[in-house]
């Protein structure tokens, strides 16, 4: 696949401008269809044996969640974005923005969507029932007084608030499963009043490579 083949060189163009030091972690980061493109990398050998979390911007959970009405009903009508969207398909599971498939791998794994796109979030994980971790809990609250980034120009507001890229400041509620093996990491965030196409807020985005950062890491072997 030429776009598997790609995001492996960018890889190893990025292991080696480290100059031989390891890489204390590796994680796959995509929002939507990048997200899903994420899921697919995990179920190819050369990602599959050297990443170490998945940080999926309403690119699919594993376990699942459904997507809103708003979000079924796509743009609103007449805009630039209306598209029908091509979900792949991994050992035949149609994936979609709400639903990712299971990987083989071992990975820590965080799930961010916005409130307006989603029905309520599952209380139960099966990548964290994997690791033995407890029942999900409510870890708090974050809270942007900033805006995410802007949209780019030519990006107009849609009627449909889960297609619109106005941003404003907001909050956003962690959930985390404690106690799983190794300390793996597995997480979701919901970001409150918020759709699909609005640019994570700073201190979310903050909060969530400390995150990361702190999860266990060191899988690559370079």
């Amino acid at each position: 696949m030429e776009d598997e083949a790609y995001l492996e060189r960018v890889a190893e163009e990025m292991f080696t401008r480290l100059n031989g030091a390891r890489a204390a972690a590796f994680w796959l980061v995509g929002h939507s269809q990048g997200g899903m493109m994420c899921n697919f990398l995990l179920f190819q050998e050369y990602f599959s044996s050297r990443v170490d979390g998945w940080l999926s911007l309403a690119g699919g959970r594993i376990g699942g969640v459904e997507s809103s009405p708003l979000f079924n009903a796509g743009p609103s009508a007449g805009t630039s974005r209306r598209t029908v969207p091509v979900f792949p398909v991994i050992d035949g599971l149609q994936l979609r923005p709400g639903l990712a498939a299971m990987p083989a791998t071992d990975i820590s794994f965080v799930f961010v969507a916005g409130e307006l796109e989603i029905t309520e979030i599952p209380l139960t994980s099966p990548l964290a029932e994997r690791y033995g971790a407890k029942r999900r809990r409510y870890v708090g609250e974050i809270v942007d007084e900033q805006a995410g980034h802007a949209p780019p120009p030519g990006f107009e507001n849609d009627a449909n608030p889960v297609w619109s890229y106005d941003g404003a400041p907001g909050c956003a509620q962690v959930y985390d499963f404690p106690e799983t093996a190794g300390g793996r990491l597995v997480a979701d965030i919901v970001r409150v009043s918020k759709g699909h196409l609005q640019s994570v807020e700073p201190r979310l985005t903050e909060e969530i490579v400390a995150m990361i950062v702190d999860a266990p890491g060191g899988r690559s072997p370079r």
